[in-house]
């Protein structure tokens, strides 16, 4: 992947999505030549479905 990509990337939302069924998605601060990035504001996304024990769930918010 051409470094130029991350470049035009700096301070912009992206998302990044891994060999292991994990994306992550938040704003490009900064990366290197092996592609280390660090991003702000970041978030893990699954697309998979999971079970959360309900005595672990301190609240729930609706999103719009």
């Amino acid at each position: 992947m051409p470094l130029k990509v991350f470049q035009s990337a700096i301070k912009k939302r992206i998302r990044l999505i891994m060999r292991k069924d994990k994306i992550y998605e938040g704003i490009l601060e900064d990366y290197d030549v092996h592609i280390n990035v660090y991003l702000t504001d970041a978030t893990e996304i699954s697309d998979r479905s999971t079970i959360i024990n309900g005595g672990s769930i301190a609240l729930i918010d609706i999103c719009d």
